[in-house]
């Protein structure tokens, strides 16, 4: 850890920025997708659980979640090439 940090301080200030950057905005980016599909999340089980045993964990509950937004993104863009397509935008 101590040799990449070394390294790191060794190179040019431009490239140093370049690397501060891009790993702020790839945690930046990772937390907005977790925030973005917290909102989405539903807990059907939590209606008619009557145990606690019952419950959905959180991370089942987020992996549905992330499934369904990939699902939804994915019918997007199908209906946009459809669109694209029929109206002749696309060779």
């Amino acid at each position: 850890m101590f040799d990449f940090i070394e390294r790191l301080q060794n190179k040019p200030a431009r490239e140093r920025m370049k690397i501060v950057w891009l790993t702020s905005s790839s945690i930046t980016a990772f937390i907005f997708v977790l925030w973005l599909s917290l909102f989405h999340i539903s807990y059907p089980a939590m209606k008619t659980a009557e145990s606690t045993a019952d419950l959905e964990s959180p991370f089942a509950a987020l992996r549905a979640n992330v499934d369904s937004a990939v699902n939804d993104f994915k019918t997007t863009v199908n209906q946009f090439d459809k669109v694209a397509t029929s109206s002749g935008l696309t060779e």
